[in-house]
Order: structure tokens, then sequence, then C-alpha cells
């Protein structure tokens, strides 16, 4: 009996562990910051946060929005410096990645 529920309660586990909601949290959060590198080969962007200016590093995909002063943009016009607001997702296994990056410019 113990041996039964022993492996009922491990094939939970691994279920649980291996479902996507449990890797994706369903939640985006939003930072943010200043552009220190956009890399367009990699789909790579770093930003300094604005409240402690710790470095953060994100990967974009297909699915990633880019706005521009409330209008569809690409990150081609991002551009060091730039204060920019970053949504992504941190699942628990993978890094961190944007689901939307939106910026304003003059």
């Amino acid at each position: 009996v113990f041996m039964r529920s022993l492996f009922t309660l491990v094939g939970l586990f691994i279920g649980l562990v291996s479902s996507p909601s449990f890797a994706l949290p369903k939640m985006s959060r939003d930072i943010e910051g200043q552009v220190i590198t956009v890399d367009e080969v990699k789909n790579i962007l770093s930003i300094a946060t604005l409240d402690t200016k710790e470095e953060r590093t994100f990967r974009w995909n297909k699915r990633t929005e880019f706005w521009e002063n409330s209008k569809k943009s690409d990150p081609k016009k991002l551009s060091p410096g730039r204060q920019v607001k970053v949504r992504y997702k941190d699942p628990l296994f993978t890094d961190a990645f944007v689901t939307r990056v939106s910026w304003s410019s003059p």
C-alpha cells in the first residue's frame, strides 16, 4: 500500500512539473528601463531597470510585439539609451522572454 501511494505521488508530481501551465506562468510582468544593447541577430534585448539600475537580459521571438508611440514598430528602431517598457514572462525552467516592448519617441 505504501509503495502504491508513493508511486501515485511521484506520478502526480511528474505530471505537474511537465505540464505547460507549471513551466509558463500565465501572468506577465512589466519592467521599465533604459536599453543597453539590442542584438537583432540573436533576438536579445538588455536593459538597465529604472529603479535599481540592475541589468536584465531578455530574448524575443516572432510573436513579440514592438510598439512605438502606440503604433506597431520593429526592434530596428530601438537604440541604447531609449527608455522602454518590457512585458515579459519568466518560466521556471527557461530564460525570461519578451512578449511586448513599448516606447515613446518625440
